[in-house]
This record gives structure tokens, sequence and C-alpha cells, in this order.
């Protein structure tokens, strides 16, 4: 629960002096509290029904309905390297709802404590580090699921970016900060199909309009206030979208270009 409301904090009221956050780390052990008895719940529904479990049960609690366009392009089996944007709070759960097909979904993530400490959740991680032995065996993983016929999910940003329906220029042009990791396994597993999925929707308008929120200047500070008011308050008027394109099947190459310009297209649609 620690890391959980130091995230809370970072978001709602960075550069607190000690006495001030530890009354406000006070107010926030019942969000807390709850947060963390959901995300059990989550996990335990992992061991039955996967990664789609959980996401249906997290996003009856953190979201309004979910639309998702496109999800009969998911094949239903052989390998698969799902890409996707990452605009942040339940992006994540939205596209494990669009490939709800795929019981076998492994995700790439940072290496957290909070993720290693749910255990069914995290059977399906794989984690990114920063030692040069440990991205190694990463990919490793990685190759041999995809090559056992598995699907994978990753974020080539590293990073939440902006919610193409709050920023949509913002959100475009961070589409050129995105890694080359796709291109990498497309090399390594020939003829893998890469599927792009744009999610939006993904910040409430009244979290944006919150007093807390309006406070911060900059766009970003400005998001991550909202996006952590949302979780606090388990707001459910927001309306995610996730947009599924056609999978991407040329030569790696020219698959960075191709893949930003078809999540261009998405965004704008």
């Amino acid at each position: 629960m620690r890391s959980t409301l130091d995230d809370a904090l970072r978001g709602l009221a960075p550069g607190l002096p000690p006495l001030p956050r530890a009354a406000a780390r006070t107010a926030l052990l019942g969000f807390g509290r709850r947060f963390r008895r959901e995300i059990l719940d989550a996990d335990a529904a992992v061991a039955t029904g996967g990664l789609p479990a959980a996401a249906d049960l997290l996003l009856t609690r953190y979201s309004g309905p979910v639309t998702v366009a496109g999800a009969e392009r998911v094949p239903a089996d052989g390998p698969l390297l799902a890409v996707a944007n990452h605009p942040g709070t339940v992006d994540t759960l939205a596209v494990w709802r669009a490939l709800a097909v795929r019981r076998d979904l492994r995700v790439i993530a940072l290496d957290r404590p909070f993720l290693r400490a749910i255990p069914n959740i995290a059977r399906h991680l794989l984690y990114v580090a920063d030692d040069g032995h440990q991205r190694s065996r990463l990919v490793r993983e990685a190759m041999r699921h995809l090559r056992g016929g598995g699907a994978l999910l990753v974020f080539p940003a590293g990073e939440t970016e902006p919610d193409p329906a709050v920023r949509p220029e913002a959100a475009l042009a961070a589409l050129a900060g995105w890694s080359r990791s796709p291109e990498l396994f497309a090399r390594l597993v020939p003829g893998l199909p890469v599927l792009p999925l744009a999610v939006s929707g993904v910040l409430a308008e009244r979290s944006l309009r919150h007093p807390v929120a309006r406070l911060r200047r900059d766009p970003e500070a400005r998001e991550l206030a909202a996006a952590t008011l949302q979780v606090v308050r388990a707001d459910r008027s927001l309306r995610p979208r996730v947009l599924v394109g056609e999978p991407l099947r040329g030569r790696p190459d020219g698959l960075t270009e191709d893949l930003r310009a078809t999540m261009a297209a998405l965004f704008r649609a």
C-alpha cells in the first residue's frame, strides 16, 4: 500500500513538506485500503479468467463503458505483437479487454514492487530493466513466447503519453519518440503480425477541471493530477475508446514508420 499512497501523493500534492505530507497520507489511507482490496480481487480473477477477467472487474469500478472498435481484427491464435499508445489511467485495462480472445497475452512492463506483489498478474508480465543482462533475458523470454504462438503487448513510448482525446497534436508528436522494439521482435520472429491499438478518452473532463488539476500549469502535471483524482475518487465518468487497426505484416525495415503512420490515422479517426 505504501507505493500506492506515494504515487497518489506524487500526483495530487508533489513537494509537500513533511508534516502536511503526513497529514495527506493519513487522509488517503481509506483509498489505499480500498484500492489494495480491489487489486487483490482482480489478481484472483486472473487465476481463472486471465488478464481480461482482471480488466473487466477493475473497469467496472474505475471507468464508464469502454468502446472497442475493430476487435474482429485480433487474431484468435498464433504469434501476435500488440502495440499500443500509453495515455495512462485505465488504458492498459482497456487494451486487455480489446485483446480478450488472447488468454495467452503477456505484457512488457516496468519492474515495480507493486506489480511483483500481485502474483497471478505478475506471471503475465515481462519486466523491463536497466541492466543489460536483464534486458537480454527479456528479449529471449519475449521471443520464446512469440515463437511458441503467444501474444505479447508492448508500449513503445516507455512512459505516459498525452491522451489523443485531450491533446491530439501532442499525442501525434509523441509517436516520434517511440522505440523501435516492435521492429526488433519482427526481425526475430519472421512473419510476425503487428497489431496497432489506439487508446483515447482515459481522462475525464471533470477531473481535468478540478481545482487540484487546474493548479498545475504544465499539461503533463495537470493530467497526472486528473488521472490520480480519477483513481482516488473511483470516477466512472470517463469513456475510454480502443481502435484496433489492421495487422501489419510488412518488412521489419519499415515497420516503425508504418506503425507511426497507422497510429496517427487511428488517432484522427
